[in-house]
């Protein structure tokens, strides 16, 4: 009986994790669009996992560069969202000791006076220690004039690129992600992996749309399809506005449509379904003020 159970025990280990694992593939599945970005995910996650199998076999594997990454794309693509993903699977594969992951942006990095700043970035460095530090629109540190005190700020960060603790992503649009790492002759070989976040499509904002309409309790016309709201969106505003803003437009709009549903209704005698359904043209109305928001 005691082999019994110590051999189930591993067996036991061995399916919670593949749960687990399945638990992460469900959740960067559900991530609208973003295939290119989500493949590279999922090949690189394959092949940590790999280099941890082998090592818990015995077999030799060389000592790995930091997994440091850059995010670059618009606006509203999921960039941050994935990098809670990311952190989950650095944990999940041993590469961090938690899954803890600190969000940072230029302010809480740099000081406004002489002697400050070093300080304020090692706190911050610090508190993402056996996890991911995220740096957004980091490009903000270097775009700098005059006397600054960015500069400072990623040379603090430097020191710790080398050892991988905490594990960086940085990110921002492409052009000024590249302004960032000419700032600094050392950076960019410092970071490993490059994942581009493609502006999402009208029918992408659509899917996003839906989702946030069941998320919230409201319910929608028979007529209002994806594919209807998608035209729709695409009727009322231009791909440079739709660029600057992406995820965002599908709450805009539902923000929109809530409030021309409001100004509707006759609240002594709405019912239950009046409160909770939103018509097309609730949709209509505001996605013709979409742009002027």
């Amino acid at each position: 009986m005691l082999d019994l159970l110590t051999d189930i025990g591993p067996r036991l280990k061995a399916r919670a994790e593949e749960m687990d694992g399945d638990a992460i593939e469900r959740e960067l599945e559900s991530m609208v669009g973003l295939s290119e970005v989500k493949n590279q995910i999922r090949h690189l996650r394959k092949s940590l996992k790999a280099d941890a199998k082998r090592r818990s076999s015995g077999v030799q594997v060389a000592a790995a560069f930091p997994q440091h990454m850059v995010f670059v794309g618009s606006p509203g693509v999921g960039k941050t969202s994935m990098a809670r993903l990311v952190a989950k699977i650095f944990q999940e594969v041993g590469v961090t000791k938690g899954g803890r992951l600190v969000e940072a942006q230029r302010e809480d990095l740099v000081a406004q006076y002489v002697g400050q700043t070093a300080p304020k970035a090692r706190k911050v460095i610090n508190s993402a220690k056996g996890g991911v530090l995220f740096v957004d629109e980091a490009y903000r540190l270097t775009d700098c004039t005059g006397q600054d005190f960015g500069p400072e700020a990623v040379e603090e960060l430097m020191k710790d690129l080398e050892t991988g603790d905490p594990l960086v992503i940085i990110a921002g649009y492409q052009t000024r992600i590249d302004r960032f790492f000419d700032a600094n002759p050392g950076l960019r070989r410092r970071f490993r992996h490059y994942f581009c976040f493609a502006n999402y499509t009208p029918r992408e904002i659509a899917e996003m749309f839906w989702t946030r309409v069941r998320q919230q309790g409201f319910f929608l016309e028979s007529q209002v399809t994806v594919d209807w709201v998608a035209n729709l969106i695409t009727d009322h505003t231009t791909e440079a506005w739709r660029a600057e803003h992406n995820g965002g437009v599908a709450a805009l709009l539902l923000d929109g449509a809530k409030t021309r549903l409001d100004d509707r209704l006759c609240l002594d005698a709405a019912t239950k379904w009046d409160l909770q359904t939103l018509r097309a043209d609730d949709l209509r109305r505001a996605a013709v003020d979409l742009q002027r928001r």
